[in-house]
């Protein structure tokens, strides 16, 4: 037995190194090939074959590393994790992250005290503007002297589209640039600082969403890595937090149903209760998901599970109203009172229209769920992994020999219900938003928006998921050479 043991141990490492090396083959390929397309100079050439040497060092050690020791799987997220975060972090400038110029001024709005915004306007100091515009290449990052983005200058005003998200939502990003002015003036600095803040805290966030998850912790582990998931955890955006909390609020739930035998404490609900508030808060069309709560069982509470329950989803739902109501003045795009009256007048023309735009562009939400595309303006595209990580999903969620758990049919109808009027909320306030009422389709929907949905809808789909270690490893290595592929990616666009 123990030499069937050790035989099968040596083929299967057999395999992984065959695959590492059959990876490292097709990223020099591919690198090369990118390299010569652009037309790069000769040191740009140098830098591009320097950065893709430390990048498959890098895969390699963390590989060998991961293979090599008998970490648990949190452990495992944690060392790819701060890996890759802290490289696309390095990797793609300031500006280039999904809208993050607007939430970059909205974020430094708030560390400079200003609570409420137009939505319309920007008072910032002059070099902080400058640090918030366009940077599309390396070059346009680092060609100004650090001086040219000291704050201590003079408030402009500027009209610009602003974010109107909670400082909840930001509040590491604030916390960084607080941290940051300690240490230098320089504009653009604190707002890099205001990105490790965001990463370090999302990432702490789905450790603890990964551990505490009793089954499907692989499902987790995917879904928390997937490439857009992690430009959100190193922008400056509300994503990151909304993607993360959701994620970790789902886990936690399922803990305190499944993982544990014992009853809910005291403390565990005022962790759930702040759990659902920075959810809530983060976007209002993810409050219907604070229901899932109501998954978990009455024998896991002392007394009424209902009060507690319902105590805690009409805190956090009145939370939201109150920031609703008084935190933004935001009207983006001008229309959403013609808006409203064709959704209250049309009905049905308008559930026509949400519908349309599923069936025309529900490959393309599918496909960027799964991370086909990076950064603002869709810069980097990367057609292939959004397949591989579907098809992954698949089977973590089919190949699983027993069963994890099981809902009961009004636990599946409630699921069911959160994912259709989540989904709806999503439409609804981007036609609020960009409305155009002679198309009949919905503009600005991105598959992100329905990245916090993922678990409960795969939840609808499967009780049997592979959490085995050595599943486990084997998805390690799949996201390391995905991950790679992104960083040349992100690193050859910019240069």
């Amino acid at each position: 037995m123990e030499k069937k043991s050790i035989l099968k141990k040596n083929v299967g490492n057999t395999k992984q190194i065959f695959i590492i090396c059959i990876s490292i083959i097709l990223i020099f390929l591919y690198f090369n090939y990118k390299v010569e397309i652009n037309d790069f100079e000769l040191y740009q050439k140098l830098i591009a074959y320097i950065i893709m040497f430390v990048l498959i060092l890098i895969m390699i050690c963390l590989y060998t590393y991961i293979n090599n020791s008998k970490l648990k799987i949190e452990k495992i997220f944690l060392v790819v994790a701060v890996s890759f975060c802290t490289l696309l972090c390095i990797a793609m400038p300031i500006t280039k992250g999904h809208d993050e110029t607007i939430h970059g001024f909205r974020i430094y709005e708030y560390a400079n005290g200003k609570i409420v915004s137009d939505g319309k306007n920007v008072n910032l100091q002059r070099e902080v503007v400058d640090a918030l515009r366009d940077k599309p290449s390396y070059n346009s990052l680092f060609k100004q002297s650090k001086d040219n983005y000291n704050t201590n200058t003079e408030i402009v005003n500027i009209e610009s589209r602003i974010a109107s998200y909670s400082p909840i939502t930001y509040l590491p990003q604030i916390i960084g640039i607080y941290i940051g002015k300690i240490f230098t003036s320089n504009a653009l600095i604190q707002l890099y600082f205001a990105r490790i803040l965001n990463m370090i805290v999302c990432i702490t966030m789905l450790y603890y969403a990964v551990k505490l998850i009793p089954f499907g912790k692989n499902v987790i582990f995917l879904i928390s890595l997937i490439p857009i998931a992690i430009e959100g955890y190193v922008a400056l955006s509300a994503d990151g937090i909304t993607i993360a909390t959701a994620i970790l609020f789902i886990s936690f739930v399922l803990y305190l149903a499944y993982g544990v035998k014992e009853k809910v404490s005291n403390k565990q609900m005022i962790i759930l209760l702040l759990i659902s508030i920075v959810l809530a808060i983060s976007k209002t069309v993810y409050l219907p998901m604070i229901l899932f709560i109501f998954i978990i069982p009455k024998e896991r509470f002392k007394n009424n599970k209902y009060s507690w329950l319902c105590s805690i989803f009409l805190l956090a739902s009145l939370v939201d109203f109150i920031w609703f109501l008084t935190g933004t003045k935001t009207n983006v795009g001008g229309q959403n009172q013609s808006a409203i009256e064709y959704i209250i007048l049309n009905p049905i023309q308008y559930i026509g229209k949400v519908l349309y735009t599923i069936a025309n562009r529900g490959c393309i939400y599918l496909e960027e769920i799964f991370g086909g595309y990076l950064e603002w303006n869709e810069n980097v595209k990367i057609y292939v992994f959004p397949i591989i990580l579907l098809i992954t999903t698949i089977l973590l969620i089919t190949k699983g020999e027993e069963e994890s758990f099981k809902f009961k049919n009004w636990q599946k109808v409630l699921c069911l219900f959160i994912v259709i009027s989540t989904t709806i909320l999503i439409f609804t306030s981007m036609f609020l938003g960009w409305a155009r009422l002679e198309l009949n389709y919905i503009e600005g929907i991105q598959g992100r928006y329905f990245l916090p949905l993922l678990p409960l809808i795969l939840l609808l789909f499967s009780r049997r998921f592979l959490d085995d270690e050595n599943t486990t490893k084997n998805l390690a290595l799949l996201i390391l050479i995905m991950q790679i592929f992104v960083i040349v990616n992100v690193a050859i666009f910019h240069l």
